[in-house]
């Protein structure tokens, strides 16, 4: 990480800590620490949506609705994601960990190509 660069997202968790961009940007590293490192190392994205792609959800819901497969932007995925955001403030507020009672598993990764017109997943 520069040193003129500030995170805009950081989660800090038991066995390290997570460093993400500015999710409006598009742009930059996920950085990960490990617990007892001094170290920030690079991870590498699950994805090759890198770009602005705002329209991105709507398309692939549109394709796995003409397809028959799942979409990326469920209920349960909000769900999930809404726990999730209740965690970090029940923890921080009770100074204790919060067990998860929610669990999501995600379908393939989307492709670029789904928002310029292909429909290849």
């Amino acid at each position: 990480m520069k040193a003129t660069q500030t995170p805009f997202i950081e989660i800090y968790g038991t066995e390290g800590t997570i460093s993400v961009p500015d999710p409006n940007t598009f742009d930059g590293p996920v950085l990960l620490n490990r617990k007892g490192s001094d170290e920030w190392v690079e991870q590498e994205l699950v994805s090759d949506a890198v770009e602005n792609l705002r329209g991105l959800g709507i398309a692939d819901m549109a394709d796995a609705l003409l397809n028959g497969r799942p979409h990326l932007a469920s209920g349960d995925l909000a769900y999930h994601v809404l726990e999730i955001m209740h965690g970090f403030h029940e923890s921080s507020s009770l100074g204790k960990h919060y067990e998860m009672h929610s669990s999501y598993s995600r379908p393939a990764v989307v492709k670029q190509t789904l928002i310029s017109g292909g429909n290849e997943r």
